[in-house]
C-alpha cells in the first residue's frame, strides 16, 4: 500500500503601515504630506496622503497585499516648504539602500511593517518696519511695539526709533507656526497712527482680530 500525503504551503501577504508625526508647530496648524510606495525597479508610485483631519487614524497609511519577493521603496514626496525632511524608520528592518532616498526594503511572507516619520517646522519670523513722517531732519523719535504671546525668552516690547522722516525695524524669531500673534504699536500723544498692514512671500495677510488694537496673525 503506497500512501501519498500533500501538503500545501500558502505564504502570508505582506503589509506596510507609514504614521506620521510632526513638530515645532502649534496643535492648531493643519498639515498633509504625501507618501509613494514603489515596487522596484520600475513600479508605478502608489500615492497616499497622510493629515492630521482626523486624528489619530488619518495620520497613517497602509499598503496591503504587495508582491512577496519585491523589493519597495517607501518615500516622501514633495516636502512643503518650510518643514524638514524626517528619515522613515521601520522596525526591526535596516534600510538595504541607505545611500537612496526613502527606505527600501523586501516583501516577505508574513511582513506586517511599520514604519514612522517625524517632520520638523523651522519657526517663523517677524518684521516690523516703522516710517515717519511730516518732521523736521532733525527731529527725533520713538515708539515702542509690543508683540502678545512672546516668542521664548525675547523681549514683549521693541523700540523703534530714528531722527526726522526715516524708518527702522525691529524683529522677533522663533514664532511657532500654526500659532496666533498680535503685534501692537503703542500710542504717542501728538501723533496719529497709520493702519498697520502685514505680508509674508505669497501676499498680504489679512487681520484676524480687525475689531482689536493691533494686527493679529497666524
Amino acid at each position: 500500500q503506497v500512501v501519498t500525503c500533500v501538503f500545501t504551503n500558502t505564504a502570508a501577504p505582506a503589509d506596510v503601515t507609514l504614521t506620521k508625526s510632526v513638530e515645532g508647530v502649534d496643535p492648531s496648524l493643519e498639515w498633509s504630506f504625501d507618501f509613494e510606495l514603489i515596487e522596484e525597479p520600475d513600479g508605478t508610485p502608489d500615492l497616499r496622503t497622510v493629515d492630521n483631519s482626523a486624528l489619530p487614524g488619518s495620520a497613517s497609511a497602509t499598503w496591503s497585499d504587495l508582491n512577496l519577493g519585491s523589493t519597495y521603496t517607501l518615500i516622501e514626496s514633495d516636502v512643503p516648504d518650510g518643514w524638514t525632511v524626517g528619515d522613515i524608520l521601520c522596525t526591526g528592518l535596516v534600510d538595504l539602500d541607505p545611500g537612496t532616498d526613502g527606505f527600501q526594503f523586501e516583501a516577505t511572507p508574513g511582513l506586517d511593517l511599520d514604519c514612522t516619520v517625524t517632520n520638523v517646522a523651522s519657526p517663523a519670523d517677524v518684521d516690523v518696519e516703522k516710517t515717519v513722517s511730516g518732521v523736521a531732519d532733525d527731529f527725533a523719535w520713538e515708539f515702542d511695539f509690543t508683540i502678545d504671546p512672546v516668542p521664548g525668552d525675547q523681549d514683549a516690547t521693541q523700540t523703534t526709533s530714528g531722527v526726522g522722516p526715516d524708518s527702522d525695524v525691529v524683529s522677533w524669531t522663533d514664532l511657532i507656526p500654526g500659532a496666533h500673534y498680535t503685534i501692537t504699536e503703542e500710542t504717542v500723544f501728538g501723533w496719529e497712527q497709520g493702519v498697520m498692514t502685514c505680508e509674508t512671500e505669497e501676499g498680504p495677510l489679512d487681520d484676524l482680530n480687525g475689531d482689536a488694537p493691533g494686527f493679529e496673525f497666524e
